[in-house]
């Protein structure tokens, strides 16, 4: 996915841009998002024309980018999560239910 991105984005010129972006969202970092990002900030302060790989870069950029928004939003990350285990868990119950029927029914056919 983010080899078909960064062709769209070198494409459209917008290196600058997606450099730009990625800068804003680090220095508007939480105090939490810090910590979590223990690796090193990428090389933000470079030129387009004094990059080697460009598409790599670029590439780079874009993961990191994903990154840093997959981190924010955790209250509502954690709601997501605790919905969704209420609902495989309402799942679980008449699936156990029907399973525990079935076997209970199979194994008085084979006693009688």
């Amino acid at each position: 996915m983010a080899d078909g991105e960064t062709e769209h984005q070198l494409n459209l010129n917008q290196f600058e841009q997606v450099r730009n972006n990625l800068k804003r969202l680090y220095e508007n970092l939480s105090r939490w998002e810090k910590s979590v990002l223990d690796s090193t900030k990428p090389a933000l302060h470079l030129d387009q024309g004094s990059i080697g790989n460009l598409k790599a870069t670029l590439s780079n950029f874009l993961i990191r980018q994903w990154t840093i928004r997959d981190l924010q939003r955790r209250a509502l990350r954690i709601c997501i999560y605790a919905l969704f285990a209420v609902g495989l868990g309402l799942l679980a119950v008449p699936a156990i239910f029907t399973f525990l029927q079935v076997t209970w029914l199979g194994v008085r056919q084979l006693f009688t």
